[in-house]
């Protein structure tokens, strides 16, 4: 489980399943999976310690549809961006810094920074790992 903070101080979470795939475009050092809370999926690139955040399944179709979520915890169903040193061993505690690309209108109030502008700059934090 990971937070991602917006400039507005205010977070949604990421729930990431690792178990989805087992290599990607010959990479078989990457770690990617599938993050239910956004319908997309990850890739980890470990020489460079970054996570990519996509913003649909991994199929021949893709997938960005609209889920209503609580308005007092916000989770987009559409993302993309990225994790910078992010850890292939991912532990509670560890944080850095990330960008978002591109995201759904339910994460607007938490990327807004306070002239309201749509920031892409977030922080993240490893909430949990199961």
């Amino acid at each position: 489980m990971v937070e991602i903070v917006g400039s507005s101080g205010k977070s949604f979470d990421l729930t990431l399943n690792d178990t989805a795939w087992i290599g990607i475009d010959g990479d078989w050092t990457c770690l990617p999976g599938y993050m239910p809370a956004t319908k997309g999926y990850f890739d980890y690139e470990s020489s460079y310690k970054i996570l990519y955040i996509n913003d649909r399944e991994r199929s021949t179709t893709e997938v960005i549809g609209w889920v209503l979520s609580d308005p007092e915890t916000p989770s987009p169903n559409k993302l993309w961006g990225s994790l910078d040193g992010f850890n292939g061993s991912p532990a509670a505690g560890q944080s850095g810094k990330g960008h978002i690309f591109s995201h759904g209108k339910s994460a607007d109030a938490v990327l807004k920074d306070h002239f309201g502008y749509v920031s892409a700059n977030v922080t993240w934090k490893i909430k949990s790992v199961s």
